[in-house]
């Protein structure tokens, strides 16, 4: 089996986990909604990868694996001490709301001639709303500190709180780097690279040059599932280390399908 078939397999491996736990478990606590949203998303750009390199788009592979990296960090970050756990949570929740909320006022402030505004306005005091519930007042206080000492009022990261890092790249160089990849600095020069290329430095590369001149590539290459080009098993890496993670945190019914997933694919994970 290729590294493609690898990550399609664990992809569907994975998205039925996230089924069958929708269906069988409730969402009753903090950790647990965050870590959810969190696989579920790395499930998502983990499709991303596949569907992006199934149609030779070189670029939205890269898009989509930068946010496989910085979905997978957030969901490690969390998960890495247990004793932090429910307050790394809070905080992001605490993040996403307030980012919904500046978003929102926003829209209210520039685009009020054309939006429904009233539908705007109902979304911002949910989120308001659920700022103001008791468990999240600890965090929500420190938010708004760290805040105010930004001359610019900008939001912090939610991994920021509790000096934490101030950025993706200093997160991925503080996190130990668990599960199959060993080296320590892989995910800070990964994120570097895969950065680069989000950012439209690396447009160039389109560019070929022979001997009658230049030459610049088509849209959409063609799809090679024999090689792995598109590092399908990092990918795959990724996200069964997080099916392992979500298994034994959060959904530890689903051990025994996990075990045999694994005992299946385990022959074919270092295969080219």
């Amino acid at each position: 089996m290729k590294q493609y078939e690898v990550l399609n397999e664990s992809i569907n491996f994975a998205t039925k986990q996230l089924e069958d736990f929708n269906a069988e478990k409730k969402l009753n606590n903090t950790s647990d909604i965050v870590i959810t949203a969190l696989y579920r998303k790395i499930i998502e750009l983990s499709v991303g990868v596949k569907v992006a390199s199934e149609n030779g788009l070189s670029g939205p592979v890269v898009l989509n694996y930068r946010g496989l990296v910085e979905a997978y960090l957030a969901f490690m970050y969390i998960l890495q001490k247990d004793s932090l756990l429910e307050d790394r949570a809070k905080a992001y929740k605490v993040g996403y709301h307030k980012q919904l909320i500046e978003e929102g006022e926003y829209a209210l402030k520039k685009y009020s001639d054309t939006i429904d505004k009233q539908s705007l306005e109902s979304a911002i005091q949910y989120h308001k709303i659920e700022l103001e519930k008791s468990d999240l007042q600890e965090i929500l206080t420190e938010y708004n500190k760290l805040q105010n000492q930004n001359k610019g009022n900008y939001i912090p990261k939610w991994y920021s709180l509790n000096n934490g890092p101030k950025s993706i790249n200093m997160l991925a160089k503080i996190l130990e780097t668990e599960g199959e990849g060993k080296d320590r600095k892989l995910f800070a020069q990964l994120y570097s690279f895969l950065s680069k290329g989000a950012h439209n430095y690396t447009a160039l590369s389109s560019i070929i040059e022979n001997d009658t001149g230049f030459s610049i590539e088509p849209v959409q290459a063609s799809f090679n599932m024999d090689t792995d080009k598109n590092k399908f098993m990092l990918a795959r890496s990724m996200l069964t280390f997080a099916a392992l993670k979500f298994t034994v945190n959060t959904f530890p019914e689903y051990e025994g399908n996990l075990s045999s997933f694994i005992k299946w694919i385990s022959p074919y994970l270092n295969s080219n």
